[in-house]
């Protein structure tokens, strides 16, 4: 039986906070749903490396596990793609990397989820997007294949990098819909009082990178409290930067924005249940979780007209057109309008989000790694 190996080094920052990124939740979601898939043509290896011990068998105890007691840093992560220790120590004929972007000794051998080309075009100090500019083209040409979650990132991915379209496939993610799903109505949840929010509230998560635009969103969302603005607004980010935390605390509003930090997916859920809307303004995403995850809250969204947010979003979410600070005060102002319009949206939101299935993208995956592990 042929052998696949899943690098799962995503995850571990998730095991060791309890909080995580798309990234991270996706590739755990995508292992889950292989687990339930049922028997497979093809044996499964999750890999993962760091000196903690933290891997695949902290969340799945189906599949073989192989860990390797290093650091998972630039400099081991290099040493690996120049001798093979993985490949004498767990023989494969595929390896997956769903994490962008890791140099591999073999990426003849390798196919990449590559989420998107954002550090082709934004110079997002967050990211080493010299390096990835540099390093990432030449990988992907090299590589066996390449795995996208939108058509626009496909497009976006091809144009960018000059690979040939037919190289990538497009794949889109799921969500886990055993946690974002609509409120029961017979529930009495307490997540309000959990973290002290005695008003109604706007919600935005995945704030940490300069594309999201959460300075803008904090300044427009000052100057609605200026207008009379009757709602709070949450963000979900754990490290927030100072000066943005000064520009709260220093000003008349600072009890009515709130900094929540090391949300677990089911307070995540919760709390979007509660929330008037997510308010989601990036200015480029290769598919834009949140935006899925609230609608299948039953939530309204506020979101951005560009990249791959209206394949997500669809006739469901409201949009923003220009991402301007007053832009962004006038996306708000407008949502407030048509908040009569709740239930109508709630309607589209939720069929919106039945068309994003784990169980479909596991099949889908399945059927690209027997493409790419030439098994009929």
């Amino acid at each position: 039986m042929k052998r696949l190996v899943i690098d799962v080094n995503s995850i571990v920052h998730s095991l060791v906070t309890g909080s995580s990124n798309g990234i991270a939740r996706t590739t755990i979601e995508l292992v889950k749903a292989l687990e339930n898939s049922g028997n497979l043509p093809f044996e499964i290896t999750l890999y993962s490396q760091n000196m903690k011990g933290l891997g695949g068998s902290y969340f799945l105890e189906k599949f073989k596990k192989i860990h390797f007691y290093l650091p998972y840093r630039d400099f081991a992560i290099n040493f690996l793609s120049i001798f093979p220790l993985k490949e004498l120590f767990n023989s494969y004929d595929l390896m997956h990397i769903p994490s962008n972007y890791c140099p591999v000794f073999n990426p003849e051998k390798t196919i990449f989820t590559l989420h998107d080309a954002f550090f082709m075009k934004i110079n997002d100090t967050n990211f080493d997007y010299l390096k990835m500019r540099q390093e990432v083209p030449t990988l992907m040409k090299k590589s066996k294949g390449i795995i996208t979650c939108s058509y626009f990132s496909k497009i976006d991915i091809a144009e960018t990098m000059g690979i040939d379209p037919k190289k990538i496939r497009v794949i889109y993610w799921g969500y886990n819909n055993n946690v974002f799903k609509p409120k029961d109505i017979c529930e009495v949840s307490n997540i309000q009082k959990k973290y002290n929010l005695n008003n109604e509230y706007f919600l935005s998560y995945s704030c940490s990178s300069g594309r999201k635009n959460t300075d803008k969103l904090i300044q427009a969302f000052l100057l609605y409290l200026e207008k009379g603005g009757g709602k709070d607004l949450v963000l979900v980010w754990s490290n927030p930067p100072l000066e943005l935390k000064l520009i709260v605390t220093n000003s008349q509003f600072n009890q009515r924005i709130h900094f929540l930090s090391q949300v677990d997916d089911i307070d995540l859920s919760k709390l979007l249940q509660h929330s008037v809307s997510l308010i989601f303004p990036s200015s480029y995403e290769g598919f834009g979780l949140p935006v899925l995850e609230a609608l299948a809250c039953g939530t309204l969204v506020l979101t951005s007209n560009n990249s791959s947010l209206p394949e997500v979003g669809g006739e469901a979410a409201f949009y923003l057109n220009d991402l301007s600070t007053q832009g962004i005060l006038k996306g708000i102002m407008n949502l407030e309008d048509k908040l009569d319009e709740r239930d109508k949206r709630v309607e589209k939101g939720l069929a919106q989000a039945r068309k994003f299935c784990w169980k479909k993208t596991a099949c889908d995956y399945i059927q690209a790694y027997k493409d790419f592990l030439e098994i009929n």
